[in-house]
């Protein structure tokens, strides 16, 4: 079976309450074709099944794979609900600081427009 089947096999078996199934295909999955996506999927599922240190593991892989502000965020929400409150406040800046430029940009070109 492909990676992308198995992430589909996943979802549905997620979708009908039997997670820890899912985390399990995703496994497979991330060891055929490790991914950024399939790393944040097994966050989700670990974090739902209560395994928070697994759902953090994750993510950060995640995170090496794709640096997005996203992934930085969620990250920082494990952290928080951890209870590690400094790393947690480390990723909520790093995903702020990359999304300033961008929130900054769409700002003023919102007002620009308004202002025409």
């Amino acid at each position: 079976m492909t990676p992308e089947a198995l992430g589909t096999l996943a979802t549905q078996l997620d979708m009908d309450g039997r997670t820890s199934e899912a985390a399990q295909i995703l496994e497979t999955s991330v060891a055929l074709r490790p991914s950024a996506q399939v790393h944040a999927q097994l966050s989700v599922l670990y974090e739902k099944l209560g395994n928070r240190a697994a759902a953090i593991t994750h993510q950060k892989d995640a995170l090496r794979m794709a640096d997005t502000p996203t992934l930085h965020e969620r990250l920082g929400y494990l952290y928080a609900g951890n209870g590690s409150y400094a790393s947690a406040a480390r990723e909520f800046e790093q995903s702020a600081a990359a999304e300033a430029p961008r929130t900054v940009a769409y700002t003023y070109r919102r007002t620009v427009r308004q202002s025409w």
